[in-house]
């Protein structure tokens, strides 16, 4: 490789390799592919590769249910691991703080595009002939063709845990990138780095400092495409 990828860039090519595996191509170097495999699991359905077989552990409810908790617990070991570490060397708790929100930021930002794909699964159907002689048809969930798409019974859990998990992933973990990039602007634009804004560097440092927010509209783009894309 000709130079050293920051983080940024290793999450935008993850990304990168993600869409090229749902549209059924690869448009990144064989080299560069292999190198990224290590980070496979952040940027693609974990769970599937877990439980090949949802119907044997609960069906769609508990795929989007671990696929919305999968992330949330890994931050919170990592958060875990870090107050220890710190513990360990008396160090103070604002230090392990400040390094667990940087692992937070950029693992929950690896994982945004691919546990919000999952979580529309709750809303995309497929339609079939029911009576041919009324043409008469009706839909079920593309992910489980056994779950009719009425909005009730069955489907009814499925919606509101999906409902529940977007309002956690595509909705709450921009606005809160939004706010931790609001709260530091001052201290970005005047070159003035204080631990807040070394700690979520991971969103602004590759962008002049005029455009420190500009990682808020990529990422609001990269959202769209993964809605528009399930919902096709």
């Amino acid at each position: 490789m000709p130079h050293a990828l920051s983080n940024r860039e290793m999450a935008g090519l993850l990304y990168s390799r993600a869409c090229a595996r749902c549209l059924g191509h690869s448009t990144l170097p064989s080299g560069l592919s292999d190198w990224l495999s290590v980070l496979t699991p952040l940027g693609f359905d974990i769970g599937s590769f877990i439980f090949p077989d949802w119907k044997c552990v609960g069906g769609l409810t508990t795929r989007l249910a671990f696929n919305g908790m999968w992330p949330l617990v890994l931050m919170l070991a990592v958060a875990l691991v870090f107050a220890a570490r710190k513990a360990a060397r008396k160090a103070s708790v604002r230090s392990a703080a400040l390094r667990s929100l940087e692992a937070a930021v950029f693992i929950s930002f690896c994982v945004l595009p691919s546990v919000t794909r999952s979580l529309f699964l709750a809303f995309q159907c497929q339609s079939f002939g029911f009576d041919d002689l009324t043409s008469e048809t009706k839909s079920y969930l593309t992910a489980s063709l056994d779950i009719e798409c009425t909005g009730s019974g069955a489907h009814q859990p499925i919606i509101a845990l999906a409902v529940g998990f977007i309002v956690v992933w595509p909705l709450a973990m921009p606005l809160l990138y939004a706010l931790l990039l609001y709260r530091c602007h001052r201290s970005i634009q005047n070159h003035q780095p204080s631990p807040l804004s070394r700690a979520i560097r991971f969103l602004w440092s590759d962008y002049k400092d005029g455009y420190y927010w500009y990682e808020m509209i990529a990422l609001t783009k990269k959202l769209v495409r993964e809605v528009v894309v399930a919902r096709s």
